[in-house]
């Protein structure tokens, strides 16, 4: 008799810690849960703002090559398919190649056969009278979209003027921040805060004032 009393309590002992556990796994998942949707809530409100900082920051880059034939040569916009008068060009070293516009891209290669112009509406616009140079052959055309440094600072400049303009959840504020490949960070939207901040940061390549791409980092913080 005592034997099969012991048992008896054995088994309701097993099932009495069984639902303890049970019990204990329900109460981490009730209190983490919250953590785990505002986690989430965060990350999608970091990727979102992400996204519209860079549609932002970014603009239509076109890099053609041409083969110079003289001292002088002209590049019509539709032969290259751009519409954008600001234009950089550069020798094979990476040396600047005095240009002007005058309708026309006119530009004096310095002897060098090969010459890369960069187009953007990014780059200054040279004014220039020179006139009935030679024609080049185009060898190619590549367009891309890129991060601009320019755009970047006026990004930073206008932040009060734009980030309003972004869907975010009331009560919720941002900053983001750009380091350049020298170590330099500008920033727009840092405040001293109490609360927990999240935070995200990525690796971009940009492209200078001198049409030059580089590698920096970009990061965003919510709040």
């Amino acid at each position: 008799m005592n034997i099969k009393g012991d048992k008896r309590g054995s088994h309701v002992g097993i099932i009495a810690s069984f639902s303890i556990f049970i019990l204990f796994l329900i109460g981490i998942y009730a209190a983490t849960q919250p953590l785990f949707s505002t986690q989430k809530e965060n990350d999608l409100l970091i990727q979102y703002l992400e996204t519209e900082i860079m549609e932002l920051v970014s603009g239509n880059l076109t890099i053609a090559i041409v083969e110079s034939t003289g001292n002088c040569i002209e590049v019509a916009n539709d032969r290259v398919g751009v519409s954008e008068r600001g234009a950089i060009v550069k020798d094979p070293a990476g040396n600047f190649v005095y240009s002007e516009y005058n309708g026309k891209l006119m530009i004096s290669p310095n002897s060098y056969s090969v010459l890369w112009i960069s187009y953007s509406p990014e780059f200054p616009v040279i004014t220039g009278s020179s006139s009935g140079c030679d024609v080049p052959y185009i060898e190619s055309v590549r367009r891309s979209k890129e991060i601009f440094e320019t755009r970047v600072v006026s990004a930073v400049n206008s932040f009060d003027a734009w980030k309003d303009t972004l869907n975010i959840p009331p009560g919720r504020v941002f900053s983001f921040f750009f380091q350049y490949y020298n170590g330099t960070v500008i920033s727009a939207g840092e405040q001293e805060i109490e609360r927990e901040v999240y935070a995200d940061e990525l690796p971009v390549e940009y492209v200078d004032k001198n049409a030059n791409k580089l590698y920096g980092k970009f990061g965003v913080k919510v709040w």
